[in-house]
Order: C-alpha cells, then sequence, then structure tokens
C-alpha cells in the first residue's frame, strides 16, 4: 500500500549536525564534506524539510542508555514512538534555523579587501615598439605645451636639448610607478626597500639614480654620471634595452654593458638576454641550418642486383681540350659518372658540351657497353631534366614489340634529388672527388686532345674499380680485398692473371666459375662492405619536423652577404619513417631596394624544392598555437 504524504521532515537532536546541513560542503575536510553533499542532495537541496528536536523524543537512543526489559512493553515509546508526535506540529518544539557559530571543522575563509592607487601616466607607452618615436612624440608635446600653442601642418624643429628633457621627462614618469617603495622605510631604517643594496637618490633633477659609491668616478658612463634607476618589468625599460641593441645587434654581456651608460635596471642580464633571443635580425644573421636525422638506405644499396641496375650519376669538370683540326684553339671538356649504388663499379663518359645532346650521347655509350639501368639518380641540373624529358618522349616512340623480339625490354625510371643538397648525392660525389684527383695527376696541368681525355677517363675508370670497397681483411683472414672489379672482371684488378683457364673451353663448366665468382663477390660483400653500412657519419639526432606554414630562410649560394630570402613551406614530404628531410617552399621574387608594396602585391610567388639542410626554422607555424596556450594558461591560474 502507498501512501501520499502532505508533508516531510528531517528531524536530528544535534544543531551542530543541522548547522552543518545547512553549509556549504567544500568548506569542510573531505569526509564531513562528502557526507554533507550526499546528504543535501537526497533532500533535492530544500533545507527547509530538516529541523532540531530535543533528544528525549529520540527513541534511537534508547539502545545506547540502557532500559529495562518492562520499559520495552507494548505501551512503550519504542512502539508507539514519542507521545509528542501525537500532538499538533506546533507543540514539537522544532527549531529551523541553525545556529551560526564556526564549527568544529569548518575551515575559516578570509576575505581580504585591498586597493592600490597607481597614478595614470600621462601617456601609454605601451603603443609604442620604438623608444626614440617615443622620445620625439614627448619632445612635440612638450614643446607644444611650452609654446601654448599648436598649428597643424606644421613641422616643429626639436632640438638636442629638448630631446634629452623629454627622455627625462619618460623616465621621470616610469620611476613614479614604484617611487613609493623607494622612499618606504623598513624596521631597520634603510630606505629603497629591495633596491636598498643601490642606495638610490634623487640627483637635482628629480631622477632617482644609483651608484653612489661610484660618484666620483664612474667609469661606466661617458660623463661619470650615474645611471637612472628603472623598474624591470616595465615596457619602457624594454624600449631601452632594445635602443642599446640596436647598436651593433652584438650578444648579451655588450648589450648590457650599452644599457649601463645611461640606466641601471635590477635582473639587466636576464632583460638582455630576452631581447636578444627576441631580435628578428639576430636570428637572420645566426641563424643555422636544419638538420634531421640521416635517413634509412634505400633497399637499392642494400639488394643484391646485377652491375649498373641502380645508378647514380653526376658531371664534373670542365677540363680544356685542343681542337682536332685547329691545334691552337680549345675548348671545354666534362666527365660524367655513373656508379652502382650496390657495388660502387663506376663507368666515367667524356663529354664536350654541358648540354642536353651530348649528355643523352653519353647516356647512349654507357648502355651500350653497361645496358640500361632500373633507376637512375641524379641532382636537378638543367641538361639534366632536359635529358629525363627527352628521353621520357622517346620511350614513347620506341615499338615495344620489337623489343620484344630482340629478346630485351627496357624501362628507366628517373629520380631526382632537391637542388643544392650535394648529400643526396653521395654515392657519387666521393668518387667525383676520387675522379678529380686521379685526371689531375694525369693531366698535371696540361692541354689534351679529345682522344688523350677520353683515355684519361678510361683510365681513371679503372683505378676507381680497383678501389677496395669495405673493410680491408686481416692478415691472417682467407678473404682477399674486395674490389667492383671483382664482379666486373672476376679479378681484383685488371691485370692478367696469365692464361687462366682451368676449365677449357667446356661452356658449362665455364657457366659453373662465373656462377662461383658472382657468389664469392656477394659473400665478401656481406662480410667486408655491409657492416660499413650500419654508421651514421652525421646526423645522428632527431628534430622537429618541418610543417606546412613554418616561415624559413632559404640558404642560396648565389646571394649577397645579408640578403636574407624568406620562405614559407608549402608541401612536405615525409620519407619512410616519418622523418621530413624534404619540403615545397614558396617565396617571392624581388631586386634590391625594391618596396615592399610592390614586393607584397605584384610580384609572382615561386615554389621550390629544397632539403631541410638547406633551410633554417625562423617562425614556427605553432610558435602562435603555443603562445595563446601560454596566455590561458596564466589567465586560469
Amino acid at each position: 500500500m502507498r501512501f501520499d504524504f502532505e508533508r516531510v521532515l528531517q528531524i536530528v537532536d544535534s544543531e551542530t549536525v543541522l548547522s552543518m546541513i545547512h553549509k556549504t560542503s567544500t568548506r569542510f575536510k573531505v569526509y564531513e564534506g562528502v557526507r554533507i553533499g550526499e546528504i543535501q542532495a537526497a533532500t533535492e537541496g530544500d533545507l527547509t524539510c530538516w529541523a532540531w528536536m530535543s533528544g528525549q523524543h529520540n527513541t534511537a537512543d534508547w539502545l545506547t542508555r540502557g532500559r529495562a526489559p518492562q520499559e520495552l512493553n507494548n505501551d512503550s515509546h519504542w512502539w508507539n514512538g514519542p507521545p509528542i508526535l501525537y500532538r499538533p506540529i506546533e507543540e514539537w518544539g522544532l527549531k529551523f534555523n541553525p545556529k551560526k557559530e564556526p564549527l568544529p571543522g569548518e575551515k575559516k575563509v578570509h576575505v581580504v579587501a585591498a586597493a592600490a592607487t597607481v597614478e595614470a601616466l600621462l601617456i601609454d607607452y605601451e603603443r609604442f615598439s620604438n623608444i626614440n618615436k617615443a622620445i620625439w612624440v614627448v619632445a612635440r608635446l612638450l614643446n607644444i605645451a611650452k609654446k601654448k600653442s599648436f598649428k597643424g601642418g606644421r613641422t616643429l624643429s626639436i632640438s638636442v636639448k629638448q630631446l634629452q628633457e623629454a627622455e627625462n621627462f619618460i623616465v621621470k614618469e616610469v620611476q613614479k610607478s614604484f617611487e613609493s617603495e623607494l622612499t618606504k622605510t623598513d624596521r631597520k631604517g634603510r630606505k629603497g626597500g629591495r633596491f636598498a643594496c643601490f642606495n638610490p637618490v634623487q640627483d637635482e633633477s628629480g631622477l632617482w639614480v644609483v651608484g653612489q659609491r661610484l660618484k666620483n668616478k664612474n667609469p661606466m658612463t661617458v660623463d661619470s654620471s650615474l645611471q637612472k634607476l628603472l623598474p624591470y618589468r616595465h615596457h619602457v625599460t624594454r624600449l631601452f634595452m632594445q635602443r642599446a641593441h640596436t647598436f651593433g645587434h652584438r650578444g648579451r654581456d655588450a648589450t648590457l654593458a650599452r644599457f649601463r651608460q645611461l640606466y641601471w635596471v635590477t635582473q639587466g642580464s636576464k632583460l638582455a638576454q630576452s631581447i636578444k633571443s627576441k631580435c628578428q635580425m639576430c636570428k637572420l644573421r645566426e641563424a643555422k641550418f636544419l638538420e634531421q636525422q640521416m635517413g634509412q638506405l634505400p633497399e637499392a644499396r642494400l639488394k643484391p642486383s646485377p652491375a649498373f641496375n641502380h645508378v647514380m650519376i653526376d658531371l664534373f669538370g670542365p677540363y680544356s681540350v685542343r681542337g682536332e683540326v685547329q691545334k691552337r684553339t680549345s675548348g671545354k671538356a666534362h666527365g660524367v659518372i655513373f656508379t652502382d649504388l650496390v657495388m660502387r663499379a663506376v663507368h666515367i663518359e667524356a663529354v664536350f658540351g654541358y648540354d642536353t645532346e651530348s649528355f643523352l650521347m653519353a647516356l647512349s655509350r654507357f648502355v651500350s657497353v653497361r645496358g640500361w639501368p632500373e633507376i637512375i639518380y641524379s641532382d636537378p641540373g638543367s641538361q639534366l631534366i632536359g635529358a629525363e624529358r627527352e628521353l621520357t618522349e622517346t620511350w614513347k616512340s620506341i615499338d615495344r614489340q620489337s623489343l620484344h623480339k630482340s629478346g630485351t625490354e627496357n624501362g628507366l625510371t628517373w629520380i631526382f634529388g632537391p637542388a643544392d643538397s650535394p648529400w643526396y648525392q653521395g654515392a657519387v660525389e666521393s668518387l667525383v672527388k676520387s675522379a678529380k684527383r686521379a685526371i689531375h695527376f694525369a693531366i698535371n696541368n696540361q692541354r689534351l686532345s679529345v682522344q688523350e681525355f677520353m683515355t684519361v677517363c678510361s683510365e681513371a675508370t679503372n683505378l676507381l674499380n680497383e678501389k677496395p670497397i669495405g673493410t680491408l681483411p686481416s692478415a691472417d683472414s682467407e678473404l682477399n680485398i674486395l674490389t667492383p672489379n671483382s664482379l666486373l672482371l672476376g679479378r681484383a684488378t685488371a691485370k692478367n692473371p696469365g692464361g687462366w683457364q682451368p676449365n677449357g673451353n667446356n661452356p658449362g663448366k665455364r657457366y659453373h666459375v662465373v656462377q662461383i665468382v658472382t657468389d664469392e663477390f656477394w659473400k665478401k660483400w656481406t662480410e667486408l662492405y655491409a657492416p660499413t653500412l650500419v654508421i651514421r657519419r652525421k646526423w645522428n639526432t632527431a628534430n622537429r619536423n618541418l610543417r606546412p606554414g613554418d616561415v624559413v630562410i632559404i640558404a642560396d649560394r648565389n646571394t649577397l652577404r645579408g640578403d636574407y630570402r624568406l620562405g614559407i613551406v608549402q608541401e612536405v614530404f615525409p620519407s619512410q619513417d616519418g622523418k621530413v628531410r624534404r619540403v615545397n617552399v614558396m617565396y617571392k621574387n624581388f631586386q634590391i631596394g625594391e618596396k615592399v608594396q610592390k614586393y607584397k602585391g605584384h610580384n609572382e610567388a615561386v615554389i621550390v624544392s629544397r632539403s631541410a639542410q638547406r633551410l633554417s626554422l625562423l617562425v614556427p607555424v605553432d610558435m602562435d598555437q603555443d603562445q595563446e596556450t601560454k596566455s590561458e594558461a596564466k589567465e586560469s591560474v
């Protein structure tokens, strides 16, 4: 059976408990606060249903205070409840209003109201980013105030004395913000508060100065005057420190020394370092190129494959050669070096023109001897890019059915690295150095003919193919030295072994010998050369990846000193390990001295591909987000 109650009362016999229920739970300790919160939630926050009644009517106390069995009969309070409950509610003696005295365990909350009166400055210096501009504005205002007249459109002449008066006026205005502390006396009778160690005093112009010990001769100032005291956390102080830093944009100590010629501030070294670290001009001058951990080696450099299957090429030179008919005429010759990425074999072709046509003829001679490679890696030279474009069109016109008939099918993929990034060509750059050295000793400052230069290139090819690769075996090792000729010729050097024909003219046995030589080469390659690929010679630390929107400085060898080309990262190309080592950067071309308005609006944007090592991060795209996060954190505190 269910009843509808007209009113529900929660009655307690402790005025302390009633007072605790009527108060906020957070003002008590954890245990009491949690219980009070649960009780208030059970009654849905209705505190009018709670009341106090005398404990003599509480039947629950019978069990704790002891009663005789005769008192627990059917007519007792235990069975029928307190008799007072049968009377009208006005006679129950209830109290609904709790006590207002502090309760046991209640946290005392003290509210302290303090008001600080700060005299408003006549000028809002926060609006200035240059102290010299602020001084000129104040000087003009003081000049107008003295003349008590102002006519618009007229240029007022300002003297050096007026500028000095304006600067002193600004300093005096700033010193008002902490003048009360300078005049305060502590219990020991010392004045100056936290500035007491500087013994600040007012000079004849009313400015607070420090350094009374150097009054006879102050070596830090030009005229031996004492430095004016400035507060650390004031915008004007930062402006004065910025002005000191702009004289040469030198380091922290030089900036602070320049500042102390006129002013003194506590924690001056910290402030000077802050100004130095935020100076954009210093960031440009001291910009460091980015570094990223050296990437993983591609599979093409680790997987055994036929000779010159994965090739990296580069051009070197020029060298002077004399004409074939007219001996007195001279021309330029270059060398094209082809290197196998796995076995480090080398093939050098001579070209007599730095254009696409000359390079294509050299490539044709190479593939006629070594065969078509699967992949070619190169830097984005103009003649190489032109060759790739022409080769692409040539491959479309080739009749593949005729290739199938002859039993071969050629395919080629050309991969270009970013511009001005020789480390992308590291496998060939070191060989270029060796080739130049070999050709230099062979030529010896002589002007060779065309045939002589081609012969020198062939001899340099053999020398590089006889160069040992990997670690040298020990004296007691059964392994011989490993060279590219070990696979190309079946022996480490080009020297003829002297009638070595152990298997006669049997084709099957000769084929078996070739397979043995090939297997022996790759076995030695695994034991002697592969371990050298484990070590990273440089760039061992993983750094922050470039992101779209980062502002960077583009390194260009052709730019003049002090000419900084700024760009914005448009697109990133992560490697297999997730590291960004190549990006597309957008910048605008402009001439030195060109107006900024024209640079912003009329010049076309240029997008170039650059390696991360040729860029310097100036403004990260997440800097604004970090500053917003810090400001929000300060506001929440």
